[in-house]
C-alpha cells in the first residue's frame, strides 16, 4: 500500500509513521503553497508488514 503526504503535515506522517507506513522517497518542491513549494513524501508498507502488525493478540 503505498501513499503521499505534504512535508508541510508532520502530523499526518507521524500518525503514518505509527501506523507502520516507512518514507520511500520525496517528490522535492512538488507542491505549489502560498509561500511557494512543497515537498511530497512517499510512503509506503508491504502486506507481510501489515499482517504482522495487525495480527491478533494471543
Amino acid at each position: 500500500m503505498e501513499l503521499e503526504v505534504f512535508s508541510f503535515n508532520p502530523r499526518a506522517k507521524r500518525a503514518y509513521e505509527k501506523a507502520g507506513f516507512r518514507l520511500e522517497g520525496i517528490k522535492r518542491d512538488s507542491q505549489k503553497t502560498a509561500d511557494g513549494y512543497a515537498d511530497t513524501l512517499i510512503m509506503s508498507i508491504l502486506e507481510e508488514e501489515w499482517k504482522a502488525i495487525k495480527k491478533p493478540a494471543d
